[in-house]
């Protein structure tokens, strides 16, 4: 889920910051319609007007967490459906993966005990990103087969962390232009569909 208030040239904390009710209010919609509820019969189970869901759910509000735990009551969800998952914990990882399922339309495979996570390469800009960092690990996992001396080992620990830690500021300055432009191009996508499902639920 976009903002459409988010401008491209934030700082990328600054936009998830910015976003944020973007994405709830988006899932509200989004299992809302699926109950088949309208908003003036959600409104009225959570105690609010047609014209404030409609705020919530568009991203003007940001509901407080007692709001979002209403909401989820009357919609018959988990409170974490609702909210950006938090992956440092083992319900927080699932939820993650249920929203690159939704966001991504990622596939999960199982081989015996291991499972994978499979992108599609619809997202060009994703597409972008997971190739560099599957570059830079594989280089990572590489020096390491060879390392002989401590001092090595951490030289490679900190480049690799470094990679990390300063993405995507850490690719080259073409690459990086380049998967920019690739993410626009997606936002751009993004909030087409989303002003299509604006309209297609009468608010437009």
């Amino acid at each position: 889920m976009i903002g459409i208030n988010a401008p491209f040239d934030d700082d990328p904390a600054d936009i998830i910051e910015c976003t944020a009710a973007d994405r709830v209010g988006s899932r509200i919609r989004e299992i809302r319609i699926a109950r088949g509820l309208s908003q003036p019969e959600l409104g009225r189970m959570v105690d609010l007007s047609a014209d404030r869901v409609q705020q919530y759910e568009n991203g003007f509000r940001k509901p407080k967490m007692n709001l979002i735990k209403a909401f989820a009551s009357a919609l018959g969800v988990s409170t974490l459906a609702l909210i950006d998952p938090v992956v440092t914990n083992d319900l927080g990882v699932m939820y993650a993966l249920f929203e690159m399922e939704r966001t991504y339309n990622i596939d999960v495979d199982k081989s015996d005990h291991t499972y994978s996570v499979i992108f599609n390469n619809k997202n060009r800009a994703l597409s972008g990103y997971l190739d560099a960092w599957y570059k830079a690990y594989s280089t990572y996992k590489e020096e390491m087969k060879s390392v002989e001396t401590e001092e090595e080992r951490k030289a490679a620990t900190t480049k690799y962390n470094d990679f990390k830690w300063t993405f995507p500021n850490s690719l080259s300055d073409q690459a990086s232009k380049e998967l920019r432009k690739l993410e626009i191009q997606e936002k751009i996508e993004e909030l087409k569909r989303e002003l299509k499902d604006l309209q297609d639920d009468g608010l437009a």
